[in-house]
């Protein structure tokens, strides 16, 4: 089991790679920071996809998620603590956890490095990429929160390999959108109806279906208002029994669904998450986002995806609209509409995924 130690007390996460696509030497490698009750295996169906487009593939699972170190005693009393600042402790270790990954898969497996400044527009090859989907954002955001606080040579070797950060269908939570945004929207993790120990599950085939959004062909992020975005916005599934709208976890056999899902990680810890303060989050992004100058050839990219769950096509609006306010020097981040996708189009579509993620890495 492929376990990859990110502290000195014992702390270690496991992760899943497709090893070096044997065709292409000068391989991007990709790193996967799933969402909240899937794991990294619900990634897979990409990975013959990934190889015939030179890209390594690199699935990690975060603490308490199958393979991975569980939360202490300590850590789960500070998670549901409703104190801010325990809250940007746990948030600040778990983006540290990722730079210290980083920095042993990059030693251990020497992978090829990004290509210079100079080139990189003309390199298809080399780098590390990583891809951050739905409440992964929050731990996206914190790596790169955390930069600045890396050790001069630490910071440069990450440097030396990282070329593109996609936040990938994003939550709410981990873009630090104002709970007004979202009011009156329907969520799982917030129906008092439904008790602890079925959230995970009730949330899998909530986030899994397809929405038929009436969004506008010509609507684009930042220039629309909420006030034309909102109205378009539909709170329950399509009832379209084609194919094309077939509910994700129906494709899955029950062995599929044990694989890449732990439901059970909703009670212990995940819902400590969920329950954050939304200002610790909205602090970690700015601190991620306000300052270019380290990693300034760093490329990002937020991707959102129009039959999503209502949360996720809001998370992206609102991200959007808050870059219209931030200061001169902050990160540059292309916004890209995935056009007909649910939350999940890496299991239903993996070849069109992979497709549109290999460009959005090597452009």
């Amino acid at each position: 089991m492929p376990l990859a130690p990110v502290d000195d007390k014992g702390t270690h996460l496991f992760y899943e790679d497709s090893g070096a696509p044997w065709a292409c030497p000068h391989y991007t490698t990709l790193v996967i920071l799933h969402g909240v009750v899937f794991h990294g295996a619900i990634f897979k169906p990409l990975i013959p996809y990934a190889r015939q487009r030179g890209i390594r593939l690199v699935m990690v699972n975060y603490r308490d998620y199958p393979g991975s170190t569980p939360y202490s005693w300590a850590e789960l009393a500070a998670l549901g603590s409703k104190k801010q600042e325990a809250e940007r402790s746990m948030l600040k270790q778990r983006g540290l956890e990722i730079a210290a990954f980083l920095r042993w898969y990059i030693m251990k497996e020497n992978i090829p490095m990004a290509p210079s400044p100079q080139e990189y527009h003309n390199a298809c090859g080399g780098g590390l990429a990583i891809l951050a989907w739905s409440w992964g954002t929050a731990m996206a955001m914190s790596f790169l929160a955390q930069a600045s606080t890396l050790p001069h040579q630490e910071r440069w070797r990450l440097g030396s390999y990282l070329r593109t950060i996609i936040f990938y269908d994003s939550n709410c939570n981990a873009l630090g959108v104002s709970t007004h945004h979202v009011a009156g929207f329907y969520n799982p993790i917030l129906d008092t109806r439904i008790p602890m120990k079925n959230k995970g599950r009730a949330f899998v085939h909530w986030v899994t279906a397809h929405y038929n959004h009436r969004i506008p062909e010509v609507l684009s992020f930042p220039h629309s208002s909420l006030i034309e975005v909102r109205p378009g916005l539909v709170q329950y599934p399509s009832t379209d029994s084609s194919s094309e709208y077939e509910n994700s976890t129906e494709r899955m056999l029950y062995q599929e669904y044990d694989e890449v899902t732990d439901t059970g990680v909703a009670e212990r810890s995940q819902l400590f998450w969920m329950d954050f303060d939304v200002t610790v989050y909205k602090e970690m992004t700015e601190l991620a986002m306000y300052d270019a100058t380290i990693w300034p050839h760093l490329q990002i990219k937020l991707v959102w995806c129009d039959r999503s769950v209502v949360e996720t096509v809001l998370a992206a609006w609102y991200f959007a609209q808050q870059m219209r306010d931030w200061p001169e020097g902050a990160r540059k981040v292309e916004i890209v509409r995935f056009r007909g996708a649910n939350h999940m189009p890496h299991w239903n579509e993996p070849e069109k995924t992979m497709d549109r993620l290999a460009k959005l890495i090597h452009c």
